[in-house]
């Protein structure tokens, strides 16, 4: 039986992360892809900081891959025997196409309105929104 992997994505500041939270609670495995990103900014000596963030994801892509972070994560997920994970924050459609030859995939879909979502990632250090200019910054 093929595992079944439940993929949360949103806008930043949507409730992902509570959402995964909720999938750990209940003792599913969980993985962030953005964790992938964060751990090699800070690898390379570099401050963990929204901009560094997006540089490293840019350069692991173009050096390895658009799918880099899935396939690290996918890696984790392949030493598991759990019939049931949890993948917050894939990006694109390369990510869930690599994470779709891993298992069943099961697309969560967390949305909130912008004000929401703005006043939670205004309030974060390292935050994807500059909270002056309420743009939107993506990796």
């Amino acid at each position: 039986m093929p595992k079944t992997i439940i993929v949360v994505v949103g806008m930043p500041g949507s409730g992902k992360s509570e959402v995964s939270k909720f999938y750990k609670e209940v003792g599913i495995a969980m993985f962030r892809t953005g964790d992938v990103i964060r751990k090699a900014t800070i690898d390379s000596g570099m401050a963990l900081t929204p901009e560094n963030s997006e540089m490293m994801a840019r350069k692991l892509r173009e050096q390895h891959g658009m799918d880099f972070a899935s396939r690290a994560v996918g890696e984790k997920i392949k030493k598991l025997k759990d019939d049931a994970i949890c993948v917050e924050g894939p990006r694109d459609m390369y990510e869930l196409e690599h994470l779709a030859t891993l298992g069943e995939l099961v697309l969560v879909v967390v949305e909130a309105p912008f004000e929401a979502r703005f006043k939670r990632s205004a309030s974060r250090a390292g935050s994807m929104i500059e909270p002056k200019t309420r743009n939107a910054k993506s990796i």
